[in-house]
């Protein structure tokens, strides 16, 4: 991975500099990237809309009357796309979670970082809301630069005060988006309206995760893709000579140079070393010195390119998204082509299929019975044996569940429970007491319960004298 010369105004490469986004010294080097418009600049702002108004109004859909998608830390619940989960079923969640990841790995070995350019909240909120109320606040990416570089006018401090307090409410209103998809947005807007006072721990936890997204969305930025992301430094794992990446046709384009005049030895390359590939880019890096971990796929340096070729007269592409292998002239590899790829797409079947068979799969009232404390079993009044259990009855559907419990085997036994014929709410827990009487003879057999509506059912042994 090539180095970036901070001290350059353009970023020339250099041993000298760590990393883009700080000097040789290792102090923090601001980044003023331009923006240009292109069809890759059209196609992220188009899904950014998409993704930012569903991200605000996704706390708030519900489907068949329970949310959409909520991690209830206050109810131990979790909401996905109309499936409820209680706390005992993280089992049934990991095989989710696992296909998530191996989707990331797929996408990542097929498409190179397009999580990174499209989907990353990190991305999207920086690119697509920050640097807008910059822009508007402050002006270009010029005039932000030569503004901070001369002296702090009363104009120039005005123009930052009010960008930061926007770049507060953005804040704010992300972090509570954000809190609501955890408690729900009904919470969240009542700790809202309400004094501090009345909720101190809900109101700091609010505070801190808003200033939080502030310092990351207004002074962290970049310096998150070039520090802190772990999908940056385990993208090497999932990429090859086969993926697509954001990639400089260093064979068209050098050498590079400002001298235009083609000779018969060919002087220069299409590249005429204008930097705005550099400008534009919102990590700081030079795409020219190859594929580097600071990267984003954002393609904003293609547009750019595209822009001064087609200024030129000279054909679009000098930057553009291939492989290693396509740049070295070799066709085109197919997927089913790539064990890597096909190992990825296998495993992501395999966990998907599992974790859906395990879901569509669980009772719509899970039973389960443990044995109450106390004595192991009492004699009743009519000469049998009694043992008591209780029965824990959890509700996975959005409907109501009347508890109607019977015994299916052994014969002749019987169950008492009080808390029969009360309903077991949506997504709700209930727990029952339930004595089951039974003649000495069905002692240390097995006993199954099951609840009437659902058939659902349960096991335990009944216990009696050896």
């Amino acid at each position: 991975m090539a180095n970036i010369n901070t001290e350059h105004p353009h970023g020339q490469a250099t041993p000298s500099a760590p990393v883009p986004t700080m000097n040789s010294s290792g102090k923090r080097r601001w980044l003023y990237p331009d923006r240009r418009s292109g069809a890759h600049a059209s196609r992220r702002r188009n899904l950014a809309v998409i993704l930012i108004i569903f991200y605000l109004i996704a706390p708030w859909l519900r489907w068949n009357g329970i949310p959409l998608l909520r991690l209830d830390v206050i109810e131990k619940k979790a909401f996905i796309l109309g499936q409820i989960f209680q706390v005992n079923d993280a089992t049934l969640i990991a095989p989710g979670m696992a296909a998530m990841a191996l989707l990331l790995f797929f996408a990542t070995s097929i498409k190179g970082r397009i999580w990174c350019a499209y989907g990353c909240p990190q991305t999207v909120f920086v690119e697509w809301i920050i640097r807008p109320i910059e822009e508007l606040t402050e002006g270009s990416a010029h005039h932000r630069r030569s503004m901070d570089a001369g002296p702090q006018t009363l104009e120039l401090r005005l123009r930052k005060g009010l960008k930061h307090i926007l770049f507060l409410a953005v804040s704010a209103l992300v972090a509570n988006t954000f809190i609501s998809f955890f408690v729900g947005p009904d919470r969240v807007a009542h700790w809202t309206i309400r004094p501090p006072t009345e909720h101190p721990m809900p109101f700091f936890v609010m505070t801190f995760v808003m200033l939080a997204f502030y310092a990351d969305l207004a002074w962290f930025r970049e310096q998150f893709c070039a520090f802190l992301c772990p999908y940056a430094r385990f993208q090497s794992v999932m990429i090859d000579q086969h993926t697509p990446t954001v990639a400089y046709d260093a064979q068209r384009g050098d050498p590079k140079g400002q001298d235009k005049k083609v000779s018969l030895e060919r002087k220069f390359g299409d590249c005429i070393d204008c930097q705005l590939c550099v400008r534009v880019c919102p990590t700081g890096i030079d795409i020219r010195d190859g594929l580097q971990l600071e990267c984003i796929m954002c393609a904003r340096c293609i547009d750019a390119c595209d822009m001064v070729m087609t200024n030129l007269g000279r054909p679009k592409e000098l930057i553009k998204i291939a492989s290693q292998n396509e740049l070295a002239g070799h066709k085109k590899t197919a997927i089913w082509q790539r064990p890597k790829t096909m190992a990825y797409a296998a495993t992501l079947l395999l966990m998907t299929s599992a974790g859906a068979i395990r879901i569509l799969g669980r009772d719509d009232l899970a039973l389960t019975i443990i044995r109450a404390p106390g004595p192991v079993y009492t004699h009743m009044p009519d000469g049998r044996l009694g043992n008591m259990f209780v029965v824990r009855a959890t509700n996975n559907t959005s409907s109501p569940i009347k508890l109607d419990l019977e015994i299916v085997s052994p014969k002749g036994a019987e169950i008492l429970c009080a808390q029969c014929g009360t309903d077991v709410g949506a997504a709700n827990v209930l727990r029952a007491t339930a004595i089951v009487m039974f003649d000495k003879s069905l002692a240390n057999k097995e006993i199954v319960i099951r609840e009437k509506s659902t058939d659902d059912d349960a096991s335990s042994i009944l216990l009696g004298p050896n």
